[in-house]
């Protein structure tokens, strides 16, 4: 994203430092645990509390447990509508 030359080349520019600042080496537990950085869960609100790992097109998305909840209960409420919309367009 640091070389991003499109209209939204300064938030590119803006999200690349923050990752930076808080990015850090992890490590994993006996347990098989991500152990994320004090500053980094501190920075996102996670101490203390679970949180949820999605790997995704080269990156891995953090979610609090809440907003986890928060998008699931979203997701079945929408699903029926979501897949109509998505076989109106095409999707078999």
């Amino acid at each position: 994203m640091d070389d991003y030359k499109g209209p939204d080349a300064a938030a590119a520019a803006r999200i690349v430092f923050n990752a930076q600042d808080l990015g850090a080496d992890a490590e994993v537990d006996g347990q098989g645990r991500l152990l994320l950085p004090p500053e980094m869960r501190r920075e996102l609100g996670f101490e203390n509390q679970s949180v949820r790992l999605y790997a995704s097109k080269a990156h891995i998305r953090i979610m609090s447990e809440s907003l986890y909840e928060e998008r699931k209960k979203q997701a079945a409420a929408l699903a029926q509508a979501d897949l109509a919309m998505l076989e109106g367009a095409g999707l078999r």
